[in-house]
């Protein structure tokens, strides 16, 4: 499978068909048993390829006490970008649901939490 610039894939399948395998093998967290995964033209296990990828999982570690914002900043954190180009990437992220970034976590409502998900995982800079 190729992808190009811009695009988006999702996967859809039976249970046990893969779907969570290939996403975990295209963040590095699970090895394929064949073949190999590139991004950017790098192996995905390669630092560079790591911090130029975003992913939406399910169930994803957000801290229910904070903002839709203040969980961007710990995920910028997380990715180890320096802290004024964390915060711009934030605040050009949080412009795209700018309501959902004044809410605590706790008290979103489920579209809330998908769409501070998703803006999270705009936070790699391609």
């Amino acid at each position: 499978m190729t992808a190009h610039e811009g695009d988006i894939y999702g996967f859809i399948g039976k249970n046990g068909a893969g779907k969570s395998t290939a996403l975990k093998m295209l963040c590095s967290l699970a090895a394929p048993t064949s073949g190999e995964i590139a991004i950017f033209g790098r192996p995905v296990t390669d630092s560079v390829s790591r911090k130029r990828t975003g992913i939406l999982i399910e169930s994803p570690g957000i801290y229910p006490g904070l903002g839709a914002e203040d969980n961007m900043m710990q995920k910028a954190v997380c990715l180890e970008k320096r802290k004024e180009a964390s915060g711009d990437r934030r605040k050009r992220c949080a412009g795209f649901f700018p309501t959902c970034c004044r809410m605590r976590c706790v008290t979103e409502a489920g579209g809330w939490k998908l769409k501070d998900r998703e803006t999270g995982s705009r936070l790699p800079i391609p």
